[in-house]
């Protein structure tokens, strides 16, 4: 399999790189594969395993439906995030800047963050799902456009 992987990744494609390091990684995964396959019959599990608990937890999970809180947006502790993020987080000072402070920057600038989007709001409503050049294809998409647009007119 090894030699099969090798021969299909040079015989075509000697000059491209990439795929020689492609077939590289393949062996590399079909070799790990082959040393390790014995392993998950050594696997052992303490006795209550999985605890009865986490089973319990995610079958019938607590569902808690604040039916006596009302929820609403406020302005983020920006201030106190950055301390989280560098501090707790041990974020890189330029990961802080680039998403918390962007952010800041975003919601003093009037951006309105109690806007929630709706998934239709993510396409273009003249947006093409797909491109085809068969005219086969065309025509029957013109067919089937025009007796939709009769409809249209007749209702």
């Amino acid at each position: 399999m090894v030699e099969e992987t090798k021969k299909f990744h040079n015989q075509e494609r000697q000059d491209d790189i990439s795929s020689a390091n492609k077939a590289d990684e393949i062996i590399t995964e079909i070799e790990y594969k082959k040393k390790h396959k014995e392993l998950i019959k050594h696997w052992e599990f303490p006795s209550g395993f999985p605890s009865e608990d986490v089973v319990e937890g995610y079958t019938s999970p607590y569902i808690d439906e604040m039916n006596d809180i009302n929820l609403t947006w406020g302005k983020p502790n920006f201030k106190a995030l950055k301390e989280l993020a560098l501090n707790q987080l041990k974020w890189h000072p330029y990961e802080i800047k680039n998403c918390i402070e962007e952010t800041e920057k975003k919601r003093e600038n009037g951006w309105n963050f109690s806007a929630q989007k709706k998934i239709g709001d993510y396409f273009n409503k003249q947006h093409k799902f797909a491109e085809y050049k068969s005219k086969r294809i065309i025509s029957a998409v013109g067919k089937i456009r025009r007796k939709q647009n009769k409809k249209v007119k007749s209702n």
